[in-house]
C-alpha cells in the first residue's frame, strides 16, 4: 500500500514532532532541576522549583503534540475507503456512489458520460461539443440526453 503524503500533512507531522521534542526537553529539564540548590557565594540561597501548573501546561502541550503527530501520520489509514481502493463519486440526481469511469448511474440511469461519435473521446454528459475534435454533439439549449 502506497501512502502519499501531501505537503500540508508533512508540515503538520514535522511541526508536531518539533513541538513534541522541544516541550518534552523543557519538561525533562524542569523536572531534573527540581530541588537543585541555587548557590551564591558558596552558600545555598534557595532551591530551584517549578510551579505545578507550569508543568501541567507543558504536559498538555506534549500530549496534544503527540496526538496531532499520531493522527496526521495515520489519517489515511483511519479514513473510510472503499474495499477496491477506487475513489467513489456521487450521482448528482440520486446520490448513489458512482465510479469516475461510469457512463451512467447504476441506480437511476442518469447519463454521466458520453462518447463522441467522431473520435471516440469520453466526456461528461453535459458537454455540447467534443473537446478533442470539436464535433457538435447536441444543441446547447437541449436538456441532457
Amino acid at each position: 500500500m502506497s501512502l502519499r503524503i501531501s505537503i500540508e500533512r508533512l508540515s503538520i507531522i514535522i511541526m508536531s514532532a518539533i513541538f513534541l521534542v522541544g516541550f518534552s526537553g523543557i519538561y525533562i529539564w524542569n523536572v531534573m532541576m527540581m530541588g537543585v540548590p541555587i548557590m551564591e557565594y558558596g552558600g545555598i540561597i534557595d532551591f530551584h522549583y517549578t510551579e505545578p501548573w507550569k508543568l501541567t501546561v507543558l504536559l498538555m502541550i506534549i500530549l496534544s503534540s503527540l496526538i496531532t503527530l499520531i493522527l496526521s501520520a495515520t489519517w489515511p489509514l483511519l479514513m473510510d475507503r472503499p474495499e477496491d481502493g477506487v475513489a467513489r463519486l456521487q450521482c448528482p440526481r440520486c446520490g448513489a456512489p458512482v465510479g469516475k469511469d461510469y457512463m451512467a448511474c447504476p441506480s437511476c440511469t442518469l447519463p454521466l458520460k458520453q462518447i463522441c461519435s467522431s473520435c471516440g473521446e469520453r466526456m461528461p454528459a453535459s458537454y455540447n461539443a467534443c473537446p478533442r475534435c470539436g464535433k457538435t454533439l447536441r444543441d446547447p439549449g437541449s436538456d441532457l440526453p
